[in-house]
């Protein structure tokens, strides 16, 4: 019996039943229902469990009975009703109910029915044979069925539809095999017969929840199956038919090649007739032969005859069941016929079709068993579907061929390459409008997958065998955005095309996006890929380390100075010191503390190496270049390498002489890829020295790489393409790849097409929705060429970007237009780093943006001719994007690596430049240059070394411009900028600040402006006042800028310069004597010289003396002079190389015309030498005396006849004089450490003495005198024969002139009286002519007679020091001067000039000259007679001496004996006056000969009587008083001592 909670609702629902049948017309119902409440009564009267039990044995034989929930409230159900007797007293009322065709009856049958299966009352397994209660359940499903045709109402229509799926969603009632399809029959009938639209949805609805619910029922049977069996299935040949599992462990499958390149997705290894032909007919051409392929393949599915697929033995009852379906389903889409119903058939199973494969899980689409199974059925209903006429019908088979590309191209390699062409081609090649809209909706879709489009492109485009469906895809939709495809016009509107067009245009703009979207996704997979590996590899412990970054502070600071400067590199390699010091400690990951640790390396290196390099910028620069070598080297990321070449280039500087030897560089480079630079050990180095770049936002020398790109990509291609081939039988595996470098040639084919659709677009509509898409696609089209390294397509992109804003031609400005400039300026915040190259065009654009909005004359042109209201929605749009958008652009160039930020800053400057040669000037891009260069003037001082580089240029283009204001800002921004940077520090040996002040030197030397000059100047005041503290290399730029002042004209500048150089020298010495004190000395030296004020110039020499104290006292600090080149080859000391310029300065201003300035700086430069000249060296001293005094003399050392010393130069005469004078007391004083000079002194002064000019000789021979006189008695045995051996051979005289000389030559002669009161020749004061002959011999008498003092001064004074040969050369010195008079003076001579000049007036004559000589020779020759030996080591010596002295005495005296007495024999022959005359002008000379052989040694009188005596008894009779009176002398002194 029936009883508890099954037997309340089915009671309740008879009851019901035998109301509406009262009558006797349904008799057989009622008796089952009366049977089935009778026989509950007696159940509810006597309850007996072993009755309960022996009705459940019976009822079920293979199981037990099964307890159910029957409702709340409700107690269970004790036996099953679906068998046994009680199951049929259950059941067969129902069945009578169904019958009857009454429609209530029937309708409560079916709810009872209802209720019996949701409670689970019912088990069993319709249409499966041998099931259990199969037969009895069948049965009441079909009648379940019957129950409803085309003319039942709604209520019973949706009664039956409530049971079949109830009984198709319920676990206990399990329907299989033909009640499943009748099941799904009579819900498609209703759906399509149905007159209801409640019914027909609802059928609609059902039929999908069903078919969800038995492929759901499929895919858990084919898991759990999976998780007994092996994985693999094999195939009749024992290969693997399915490689690839769901599971994320091995989800790429087996790998193809070491190099990852392809993975093997699914292999075919069956030999279908399908799969054959297929790939035959994959061009999509032949439609009938497809068809006739397919339909083969689908006969082979329905005979069980598959080979890999699924057959009727060995598969799962769902399996069996799902595949029934899908074959059904596939047969209702393939159905013949044109009728409205046929159509409607058809439609229905594509839709059931389309809905059931978007909603099977990935399990089913992996079940490449089952997909085998179906293949065939489904793509023939596609194909059937894609060549219908019906638009719905096409649209459902295009959804359809849409889910197969993006979740079964796994399985479906194949058909999917032949559909493809017949969807896409076909369908976008022909006329039908509703055709190609949903073929291309289809494509948006699709083509939002990436790796659908990759997986597209590897097994298609790749295959040499198979249709190239990426590129037919992009080639379709690009003619179809252009208009150029075919099209129907007498169907096609206006919209009907713009919708294809957009249509066809997002299709390719999504291809871009999912391109860059798997570009991302890969990137970001590896990235966090490596992130993972590098945290399980290093201990937690070292990753703290890492972060633990503390801030800057002095003390750190402080710190890490000391322990560079701990380090000694002395002698050390460049690569080998930069190895040692990274391995000492871990680098920050802050880029400022990376870089004054590597300035402080430059600096200790360069100390402890110096004359390496020529200051620490060069190693500072070097040391990054060994980073980014190290990197670029040993980083298999990397390729295109650094070349040796290119390491070189990067380390050339401006100036020569600053860059690293090139063999150097060889080596360093050869010596860093052989081995790499680790910095400490540390299991991260790798990820550390990438690290480190990065933090650095440094970038290697970008190289032209494009064509390397290129090559590599196609290698990729070619070498998938080989790989596909070589796979033989198995052609119909399907390979996926994660190469980036797939991307690069489908970027290609799609990037160019969207470029001629962006200009079609562009240029001809004005159609938001698509210029929306336009914009889309500039944007991903510039961000995934940039990541690929496709600079050429990249390039166009930009470009046309920029074309398109027409700000170039502001009248035809449109909406578009703006848009365009709208999606630029994104780029320059989104996609800052692609820009790169192409700045000059997009800051032209910002500039030209700022000039139309800002300037009326411009405004004005905007679209001229066009309505108010457009034109000030534009003129709106442009002042917005005007603001915050552009002001972004340089807000970013923070963002930017060192090669992009420096193409910025050229880019920018560029287009300042052009923007200052309008009219106006405009300054709109060089206020931004200013802005910039304080956003950017935290980066590293390698990169704003090189910013500034540019930026210095177009400051001094910009400071010399021809408006002032223009030249005033610029001008203003230097010092703005400078001190800002002055803020930092600056290490030693750096020269970054003197290039920061470059442009302040130049414009100083180059404006013309009183001004200009003036704000220079104020502003280098400023800075040093307000950064004093700071400056050190930048001294020298600020005293070249001082330099140039004191040459200014404007005494102001010169006195306001002059006033701050004193307070820097007199205040802040220590700060400016770094490596600029040379540049303090000849700012010093500048001042000094200038003409404007006299106190300034004696200001400066005494700071000159200040310094030169300063640096002789070593208040100098140790280390911070370097060594100067002075010349090659000699080698001071470094306070002798730093005083020799201020030396030199001096030594100029010796000649300056102002007396006072002259003698401050004589004064000063001769006690300079006086107070220090003890410490120097001898190399030095010959140094100054060649460099420094010597040259004092220069203009009188090479005066010549036409540049005698007028009156006007008498300042020249007097300081000669004084700086002679002090020259040789010089020598004097420091005569042990400078005597080896002599030789140039003498060489200087007789240089002198042979000049024309009486006062350029007098002035040098008596400084000679004066040197003999005070210094003689130092000098050496050497010393003398330099002496003498110089004065000895004087030029020989010109010969007499032929003609009487004009009597002012002697006129002229002014000799100092003082030095040779004995050597004044005979003048006259009337003047005449000079002649160059003349000249010649009046210079030569001067010096003779100027000679014949110092030789006098010398046998006087120092006869005793002078040896044996020194005194005969005197004696041949002195004679050879009184030669030359005595020849010039000689009886002929004088007679023949007397003849022809009146006899009232002498002669020319150089008697007093000989008279002199005569004298001093007599001296030094009886002086030699007259003396006594008193060593008798001395004796030899002296015997030559006196014999010789003896000979030349006796023979001088003789000679002049014998010629008076051959004068005077004439005299008594001829009555001559002129004989007379002369012998009287004569008589001087023999008197002063015969008064000398007066003293003459008594014996050599005695012994020469005999050769002297016959002369001079002639002059007995000489008419001359004095000459007879010398005479009387003579014999009476001589001779009366030879008398007996």
């Amino acid at each position: 019996m029936v009883g508890g909670a099954a037997g309340g609702f089915v009671v309740r629902a008879f009851e019901s039943m035998l109301k509406e049948c009262g009558n006797r017309k349904y008799s057989a119902l009622q008796s089952a229902i009366q049977t089935y409440l009778e026989s509950g009564k007696d159940s509810n009267q006597q309850p007996k469990t072993g009755e309960t039990t022996q009705v459940l044995s019976a009822a079920s034989n293979q199981s037990s009975s099964s307890e159910s929930e029957s409702g709340p409230g409700k107690v269970e159900m004790q036996s099953d009703p679906s068998g046994g007797a009680e199951g049929e007293l259950v059941l067969n009322p129902l069945r009578l109910a169904f019958e009857t065709k009454n429609i209530k009856v029937v309708e409560l049958a079916l709810d009872c029915l209802h209720k019996l299966i949701e409670y689970n009352h019912l088990e069993g397994d319709p249409g499966l044979e041998g099931g259990k209660n199969s037969k009895l359940l069948t049965d009441i499903l079909n009648m379940v069925c019957s129950c409803v045709d085309n003319s039942s109402p709604d209520s019973t229509t949706l009664q039956v539809l409530k049971v079949l799926l109830t009984s198709i969603a319920s676990t206990k009632l399990r329907v299989h095999g033909e009640p499943l399809l009748g099941v799904i029959r009579v819900c498609c009938n209703i759906s399509l017969n149905s007159k209801s639209p409640i019914s027909q949805a609802t059928s609609k609805a059902m039929l999908t929840q069903m078919l969800s619910i038995i492929f759901r029922q499929m895919e858990t049977d084919v898991v759990s199956s999976n998780s007994v069996e092996p994985k693999e299935a094999h195939s009749e040949d024992g290969s693997n038919s399915m490689i690839e599992e769901a599971s994320s462990s091995d989800r790429n499958g087996p790998r193809i090649t070491s190099e990852d390149v392809l993975y093997v997705k699914q292999i075919h290894n069956t030999s279908l007739v399908s799969l054959q032909g297929i790939q035959n007919l994959v061009v999509g051409s032949d439609i009938k032969g497809l068809e006739a392929v397919l339909q083969k393949a689908v006969d082979l599915e329905d005979s069980g005859k598959v080979g890999s697929g699924i057959g009727s033995e060995g598969i799962s009852v769902e399996q069996r069941d799902a595949l029934l379906l899908f074959h059904t389903l596939c047969k209702m889409g393939v159905k013949d016929g044109k009728d409205e119903l046929t159509n409607k058939t058809r439609i229905l199973s594509l839709e059931l079709l389309h809905g059931l494969l978007e909603d099977v899980g990935d399990s089913f689409t992996k079940n490449f068993q089952f997909i085998d199974s179906i293949r065939a059925h489904l793509s023939y209903a596609l194909l059937r579907g894609s060549v219908s006429q019906s638009h719905i019908l096409f649209q459902y088979a295009t959804g359809i061929f849409s889910v197969l590309l993006l979740r079964f191209r796994e399985s479906l390699k194949a058909e999917i390459g032949a559909l493809f062409p017949v969807f896409v081609q076909r369908s976008l090649d022909g006329t039908d409008l509703n055709q190609k809209l949903s073929v291309l909706r289809m494509l948006e879709k699709v083509s939002k997958d990436p790796q659908m489009l990759v997986d597209l492109y590897v097994n298609y485009d790749c295959d040499l065998d198979a249709p190239n469906l990426f590129e037919r895809m992009v080639s379709t939709l690009s003619k179809v955005a252009q208009g150029t495809e075919n099209m129907d016009t007498k169907s096609s509107n206006v919209s009907q095309t713009g919708s294809l067009k957009t249509s066809s245009l997002q299709g390719l703009v999504n291809v871009l996006k999912s391109l860059v979207t798997w570009e991302k996704s890969h990137r970001e997979s590896e990235k966090q890929n490596k992130e993972n590996v590098s945290s399980e590899e290093v201990p937690p412990r070292e990753l703290d380390e890492s972060k633990n970054v503390e801030e800057d502070s002095p003390s750190n600071l402080a710190v890490m100075h000391a322990y560079v400067e701990s380090m000694n590199f002395c002698g050390m390699k460049f690569d080998i010191a930069i190895r040692g010091f990274l391995k000492g400690f871990r680098l920050p990951r802050e880029a400022q503390k990376i870089d004054r640790i590597m300035e402080k390396f430059a600096e200790r290196y360069c100390t402890d190496n110096p004359g390496l390099f020529k200051n620490a910028d060069t190693a500072y620069v070097l040391a990054y270049a060994i980073l980014m070598l190290n990197y670029d080297a040993h980083n298999p990321k990397v390729s295109p390498k650094l070349s040796k070449s290119e390491f070189i280039n990067m380390n050339v500087r401006n100036n020569a002489e600053e860059s690293a030897p090139q063999e150097l560089l060889e080596e360093i480079y050869d010596s860093v890829v052989k081995e790499e630079i680790k910095m400490k050990n540390d299991p991260t180095e790798v990820e550390e020295r990438d690290d480190i770049i990065n933090v650095l936002n440094l970038g290697l020398p970008r190289r032209s790489s494009s064509t390397d790109s290129n090559s590599e990509d196609k290698a990729i291609i070619k070498h998938i393409q080989s790989l596909i081939n070589s796979q033989g039988e198995k052609k119909g595996s399907f390979y996926t790849s994660d190469r980036i470098e797939l991307v690069c040639p489908m970027v290609e084919a799609v990037g160019w097409p969207l470029l001629a659709i962006f200009a079609v677009t562009m240029g001809d509509v004005d159609n938001q929705a698509r210029i929306s898409l336009c914009m889309e696609g500039f944007k991903d089209g510039i961000h995934i060429t940039h990541v690929l390294g496709l600079d050429t397509i990249r390039y166009a992109f930009l470009t046309s970007l920029v074309r398109y804003n027409y700000l170039h031609a502001p009248k035809d400005m449109r909406g578009k237009n703006v848009e365009a400039l709208r999606t630029l300026l994104d780029l320059c915040d989104t996609e800052i780093y692609a820009l790169r190259d192409s700045w000059v065009a997009i800051l032209e654009c910002i500039s030209r943006l700022e000039y139309t909005v800002s300037w009326p004359a411009m405004t004005a042109t905007v679209m001229q001719g066009s309505n108010q209201i457009s034109r000030d929605a534009i003129l709106q749009s442009l002042r917005e994007l005007s603001g915050k958008p552009t002001e972004q652009v340089f807000v970013n160039s923070v963002k930017l690596p060192s090669e992009s930020v420096l193409e910025f800053f050229t880019a920018l400057c560029n287009v300042s430049a052009e923007e200052l040669k309008q009219t106006p000037p405009r300054t709109f891009s060089l206020q931004k240059v200013v802005e910039i260069s304080y956003y950017n003037m935290a980066r590293i001082h390698l990169v704003w070394a090189r910013i500034w580089s540019v930026l210095a240029n177009h400051f001094i283009v910009a400071g010399s411009h021809a408006d002032e204001k223009v030249a005033m800002y610029a001008i203003d921004s230097v010092r703005q900028l400078g001190m800002k940077y002055l803020e930092h520090a600056e290490l030693t040996n750096f020269t970054f600040q003197n290039d920061i002040l470059r442009p302040f030197v130049i414009l100083m030397q180059s404006s013309t402006s009183e001004s200009i000059r003036r704000r220079i100047l104020d502003s280098t005041v400023q800075m040093i006042k307000s950064k004093v503290g700071n400056i050190k290399s930048g001294w020298r730029s600020v005293f070249m800028i001082f330099s140039m002042a004191a040459d200014d004209d404007l005494e102001r500048i010169v006195e306001s310069a002059f006033e701050n150089v004193e307070q820097a020298i007199l205040e802040h010495f220590n700060q400016v004597v770094g490596d600029c004190f040379m540049d303090c000395v000849n700012c010093l030296i500048g001042f000094a010289n200038n003409k404007s004020s006299h106190s300034i110039s004696l200001k400066a020499i005494v700071l000159i003396r200040i310094c030169a104290d300063r640096l002789a006292e070593g208040l100098v600090p140790d280390g911070s002079l370097k060594p100067l080149d002075i010349k090659a080859g000699e080698t001071f000391h470094l306070t002798e190389q730093y005083l020799f310029p201020m030396l030199a300065g001096l030594s100029d201003l010796t000649s300056d015309q102002r007396s006072e300035v002259r003698n401050c700086a004589l004064e000063v430069l001769f006690d300079l030498l006086n107070e220090r000249g003890g410490k120097f060296s001898s190399s030095f001293w010959e140094y100054i005396f060649q460099r420094i005094l010597f040259p004092i003399f220069d203009q009188v050392r090479h005066a010549g006849k036409d540049s005698f010393i007028s009156s006007g130069d008498e300042w020249l005469r007097e300081s000669s004089v004084h700086a002679l004078q002090l020259l040789c007391n010089l020598f004097n004083t420091f005569y042990k450490d400078v005597c080896f000079m002599l030789s140039p002194l003498l060489s200087l002064l007789l240089d002198c003495a042979k000049k024309t000019d009486q006062s350029v000789v007098s002035i040098s021979l008596g400084a000679l005198v004066h040197l003999i006189e005070v210094g003689g008695h130092q000098f050496s045995d050497h010393d003398w024969d330099t002496l003498l051996k110089s004065i000895r051979y004087p030029p020989p005289p010109p010969p007499p002139p032929p003609h009487p000389p004009p009597r002012s030559l002697w006129y002229k002669l002014r000799i100092d009286s003082k030095n040779f009161p004995d050597a004044i020749p005979e003048t006259d004061a009337r003047d005449e002519v000079d002649s160059p002959a003349l000249g010649s011999i009046r210079s030569k008498c001067i010096t003779q007679l100027l000679l014949i003092g110092a030789i006098d001064g010398i046998q006087k004074k120092y006869w005793d020091k002078l040896n044996t040969q020194q005194k005969i050369t005197m004696m041949e010195i002195s004679f050879s001067v009184l030669e030359f008079a005595s020849s010039y003076n000689s009886y002929t001579n004088l007679r023949l000039r007397m003849h022809q000049i009146p006899a009232e007036r002498l002669p020319l004559n150089l008697l007093r000259q000989e008279l002199s000589g005569t004298c001093v020779y007599l001296d030094i020759l009886q002086k030699t007679t007259a003396e006594v030996n008193i060593h008798k080591e001395e004796a030899v010596k002296e015997d030559k001496l006196e014999r010789v002295a003896e000979e030349k005495l006796v023979s001088f005296c003789e000679r002049v004996l014998r010629e008076a007495s051959e004068f005077q024999s004439n005299m008594e022959e001829t009555t001559s006056m002129d004989i007379h005359r002369v012998l009287e002008l004569r008589s001087p000379i023999i008197v002063k000969v015969l008064r000398g052989m007066c003293k003459m040694n008594s014996q050599i009188f005695k012994n020469r009587l005999r050769d002297l005596y016959p002369s001079i008894t002639k002059l007995v009779c000489c008419d001359q008083i004095e000459v007879r009176g010398a005479l009387a002398d003579l014999l009476t002194m001589q001779l009366s001592a030879l008398l007996p």
